[in-house]
């Protein structure tokens, strides 16, 4: 592993001591206490989240059936099978048993042990509890504790709630723009994030130090911003700049409209150019 994926501490929340977790203990120490406190954050929600098992399969299809489109289903029983014992997949229930949550990831031996995030989704019943930010963090945990060094996956650029939980509450960001990812209609931003202590925790976004950021820096060279509406913007920005989005701008939170934050490459310590 050669590159850092980290956004500056001066736009990040950040605890300091992590940056010094870097034995295989420390690491697994951070990880199983972190797991324990987000599964005592959604119990104290009235829900239980746990390991996914075979018999879950129709379950998960229905419940995906439901938020995404026919057209962009992936999980047909074999793969919800390969997924459940070689990858890694959480789910939430209700009091009732009910799925309400579901984050399905597959692993790979490459060279980063990327494991690589497939659906990540809740029910409109829990909204407000941002437990898709939960699932991916509960789900990194489990990676770090595998011997995965990133963290990857995809979004449509219009998908504001995923923008907000993954790059400012998950800490993910979007190393590249791919306009031609099959099965899906429209480009999706592929994502990166360091399974290190300090690469799960310290890249979540303060909004209140990015505005502050903001004010005291160059836009253009030291940061740029653009409309999450403006999808040509975008694209130029990937294919001919050197910045990538690092964060979500809310309307109303120091934008007029929902705007994405970007940042230099070299800033952002991410890997050379790779042909997605």
């Amino acid at each position: 592993m050669s590159y850092a994926c980290r956004k500056p501490a001066s736009i990040c929340k950040v605890l300091p001591d992590l940056e010094r977790l870097t034995t295989p203990e420390e690491i697994a120490g951070f990880a199983d206490s972190e797991k324990r406190a987000i599964e005592q954050r959604i119990s104290a929600l009235g829900l239980n989240l746990r390991l996914a098992r075979r018999r879950d399969i129709p379950a998960i299809q229905e419940f995906q059936a439901q938020r995404f489109a026919k057209s962009t289903l992936l999980e047909d029983g074999y793969v919800l099978y390969r997924t459940i014992r070689f990858g890694c997949a959480v789910v939430v229930e209700n009091a009732d048993g009910r799925i309400v949550g579901c984050n399905l990831c597959q692993s790979f031996d490459d060279a980063d042990r990327t494991i690589w995030g497939v659906r990540n989704s809740a029910d409109p019943s829990v909204s407000g509890a941002n437990l898709a930010a939960e699932q991916a963090r509960y789900t990194n945990l489990i990676g770090m504790l595998r011997g995965s060094c990133f963290r990857r996956g995809f979004f449509a650029p219009g998908n504001f709630g995923s923008a907000s939980n993954l790059l400012n509450h998950v800490g993910v960001i979007a190393e590249a723009l791919d306009h031609d990812v099959p099965g899906h209609e429209g480009p999706r931003f592929v994502l990166v994030l360091p399974l290190t202590p300090a690469g799960v925790q310290n890249n979540q976004i303060d909004i209140k130090k990015l505005l502050s950021f903001m004010e005291v820096h160059r836009a253009g060279h030291d940061f740029s911003t653009i409309a999450a509406s403006d999808s040509q913007g975008l694209a130029d920005m990937y294919a001919n700049s050197p910045f990538r989005v690092a964060a979500f701008l809310k309307a109303g939170r120091g934008v007029a409209e929902n705007t994405f934050f970007a940042l230099p490459e070299d800033v952002l310590g991410l890997p050379a150019a790779q042909a997605w």
